[in-house]
């Protein structure tokens, strides 16, 4: 089974974003989309993981089409089906680590808390932050922050992750212990992709694709 991305653009006024871009995601592979600032990384990104409408074109996972699902049905399947990375976390700064990883089982509802709760340690313990599980997060290190925005993207067990430049705004020993996570559930079975303009980054990864001007100009994925 796959994401097959066929045919989408993305139109602002008479500026295209992305422009008639199509690709096949397969299930259990790692990914990493490479390309300048302003090129359509994070448009893409955003369309294919069903948080932005596109202009044209279809994103269809297992052969539904989810932009053809109402606001309910896409709202179930990024819960079910998605985790997605932010570059600058979009964690709730005055609640704890806990509290902020376990929001998406939370949306999902009808849980039992001591079900809940072993799920949140889990993907805590996935990251190594188990053990500041209790830390209000305004108190984190950025390196820290993104292993609990990885934590929160994880903990409802998502088919795939959509990581937005996620060592972005980290030191290279930081950036590499994102990397290390990020591998490690690759190795499991989660597929993976990962925007990024850092080629030290990219070099980690086999499957590259390389998008320009709204355009993907190569891709070496098998």
């Amino acid at each position: 089974m796959a994401i097959k991305i066929e045919n989408i653009s993305k139109k602002y006024s008479d500026f295209y974003a992305l422009k008639n871009v199509s690709i096949t995601l397969e299930y259990g592979k790692i990914y990493c989309l490479i390309g300048d600032s302003g090129s359509g990384k994070s448009t893409f990104l955003k369309i294919v993981s069903g948080l932005l409408l596109p202009s044209d074109g279809t994103v269809t996972y297992d052969n539904k089409n989810i932009y053809q699902l109402s606001n309910n049905e896409l709202s179930i399947h990024r819960n079910e089906n998605v985790g997605f990375v932010f570059q600058d976390y979009f964690l709730e700064e005055n609640l704890s680590v806990y509290e902020n990883t376990m929001v998406p089982l939370l949306i999902r509802g009808n849980i039992k808390h001591d079900v809940l709760k072993e799920t949140v340690i889990n993907a805590l313990t996935a990251v190594g932050m188990a053990h500041k599980m209790d830390q209000i997060v305004n108190t984190l290190s950025g390196g820290e922050k993104q292993r609990v925005s990885i934590a929160r993207a994880i903990v409802g067990n998502p088919k795939i992750i959509f990581a937005d430049e996620p060592t972005g705004n980290l030191d290279s020993t930081n950036g590499n212990r994102i990397m290390e996570v990020f591998l490690g559930l690759n190795l499991k079975g989660t597929t993976i992709m990962i925007v990024t303009h850092n080629e030290n980054i990219a070099n980690l990864i086999d499957n590259k694709i390389y998008i320009k001007d709204g355009s993907i100009i190569e891709s070496n994925h098998d």
